[in-house]
């Protein structure tokens, strides 16, 4: 039996601009914050929360977000989850394949090493 059908393959098939951006989500395993004291959802930019690398996405993919509630450009973020993965999914198809590509580099590196023998 093969694996359940994901998202980013139902949203592929139907040419919808956010599929690769879901599957690079669902690769990295990362989910916007819920900030309580707001009620809205958000992306970090920063790396140094401890812990919190699930909600930390790099600069210039949440800078291509464009979402944003007030000025803070080290944070996007919306009143509702959904608002803010479809803004997230869609920015990423915006990024040059260079940045796409330093932003996988961590699914890459997880790649057993090859081994070269004489």
């Amino acid at each position: 039996m093969g694996r359940p059908p994901r998202l980013s393959d139902w949203l592929e098939e139907r040419d919808d601009p956010r599929a690769e951006g879901y599957r690079v989500l669902g690769l990295l395993r990362k989910w916007p914050r819920k900030c309580r004291q707001e009620r809205i959802w958000s992306w970090e930019d920063l790396t140094q929360l401890p812990g919190e690398r699930m909600h930390v996405i790099p600069y210039r993919w949440c800078d291509a977000t464009k979402a944003r509630l007030g000025h803070n450009l080290r944070y996007c973020s919306t009143a509702n989850r959904r608002t803010l993965e479809d803004a997230t999914a869609v920015a990423y198809a915006s990024l040059s394949a260079e940045v796409q590509k330093q932003i996988l580099w961590p699914v890459g590196r997880a790649v057993a090493p090859v081994f070269v023998t004489a």
